[in-house]
């Protein structure tokens, strides 16, 4: 499902961080809100040279001292090594939450993105997302798609459990680390981490509902998925 336009909001404008931003800076986010290649999960292909030529005074260096600017403030995260970037707070804003096909569409997206440390950081995202007090969202976008998407992904992406401190301090630590190592960069975010963790609330889309027991691995709800994936793989090492 190809995408047709990039949404934004008019309230962009009174955003007091937005507008902090440098006029260049504020393009060159619009300009990675545009691209035709931008995925229903908010990456697009990192192409500094060809977004040089899309204006007569743009340049490769000046691109890039925007782009840092723009990671610094948390809007955007870059992998160097597999040429992606992902504007971090796209599916907030950009209403593929309220549509389950359009979350099936993210899904299915996610499949290709080729960084290990943007994968982390947009179920980072997706988490943080299901567990604010106002959620965001069709309810069967959660219901069908979402939360077996966290069921799913929580255990592969963190098999050792949750990092310290699963929190916002992990996660702002983990942004800042756009360009180096996924290792280095998981590794700072737990450093930066109170300790002991926090359990995470439930991937439970009612919070009337009784919180389930975890799993003390992986905290997600008995019988543990991830738990079953890690004795189906110590007997089939293959």
């Amino acid at each position: 499902m190809a995408r047709e336009h990039g949404r934004i909001r008019h309230r962009t404008w009174s955003d007091d961080d937005f507008r902090a931003l440098k006029g260049e800076e504020q393009r060159v986010f619009m300009l990675a809100l545009t691209q035709p290649g931008l995925s229903y999960c908010g990456v697009v292909p990192f192409t500094l040279r060809r977004w040089s030529q899309l204006a007569a005074d743009s340049s490769v260096p000046k691109l890039r001292r925007s782009i840092n600017a723009l990671q610094k403030a948390r809007y955007v995260v870059v992998d160097e090594d597999t040429e992606e970037m992902l504007v971090r707070s796209f599916l907030r804003h950009d209403g593929i939450l309220d549509s389950p096909n359009m979350a099936r569409a993210t899904v299915k997206d996610f499949e290709n993105v080729g960084s290990k440390l943007l994968r982390t950081i947009i179920v980072v995202e997706v988490f943080r997302l299901l567990n604010e007090e106002v959620r965001i969202g069709h309810e069967k976008t959660w219901d069908d798609v979402l939360v077996p998407f966290l069921t799913d992904m929580i255990p592969r992406t963190f098999p050792q459990g949750f990092p310290e401190g699963f929190d916002r301090r992990f996660t702002e630590t983990l942004y800042a680390a756009s360009g180096e190592t996924f290792a280095l960069a998981c590794a700072r975010a737990s450093r930066a981490a109170p300790s002991p963790s926090p359990a995470p609330k439930s991937l439970s889309t009612s919070r009337a509902a009784a919180a389930p027991p975890l799993c003390p691995i992986h905290q997600l709800p008995d019988p543990c998925r991830g738990c079953a994936a890690d004795r189906k793989a110590t007997k089939d090492p293959t």
